[in-house]
């Protein structure tokens, strides 16, 4: 049984060195056996990474010139799809179809935020004592214009009294 040369990388080790994706196993193995080190290794596999780089990159150029614009044609503005949209319309339908599943969602969803107003009350009592001194004076204050405005139609105007 032959025994493999220490520091000569392995087939295995080899195969990750090229980036050729049409690259033949007979070509292959005969660029296999200039690799003598893991420093050929590395040089070959950086000399092949960059040639699939420049190479790839004069290909997508050419794919591009060769693009027609399509913007605006057949008078597509949008998308086909917008996925919030889809989201909603199949929501919609599926609150016709389970609606008892939809009413426990949305009792839910109501407890949930209950709850959570009830957390930042308890956390924040001082904003909430004070925004509702806030509202109540300014209920007080509409109510106040309301009571002092004039009634409309009572028949104290004088083009009422007219007709």
């Amino acid at each position: 049984r032959e025994t493999w040369p220490e520091g000569k990388p392995t087939f295995v080790d080899t195969l990750g060195s090229n980036f050729n994706d049409t690259l033949s196993l007979k070509r292959f193995n005969t660029e296999q056996m200039t690799i003598q080190t893991k420093v050929d290794l590395e040089a070959k596999t950086a000399r092949n990474r960059q040639k699939a780089e420049d190479d790839g990159s004069e290909r997508l150029a050419q794919l591009r010139e060769q693009r027609t614009v399509t913007k605006g044609r057949f008078f597509a503005t949008k998308p086909p799809y917008n996925p919030a949209e889809i989201r909603d319309k199949e929501e919609l339908r599926d609150r016709k179809v389970n609606p008892q599943k939809w009413a426990k969602a949305d009792a839910d969803l109501l407890a949930d935020k209950q709850m959570v107003d009830k957390r930042r009350r308890d956390r924040y009592i001082m904003y909430f004592v004070e925004k509702e001194a806030q509202q109540n004076q300014l209920r007080e204050m509409q109510q106040a214009a309301n009571d002092a405005a004039p009634m409309v139609g009572s028949g104290n105007s004088a083009t009422e009294q007219a007709d």
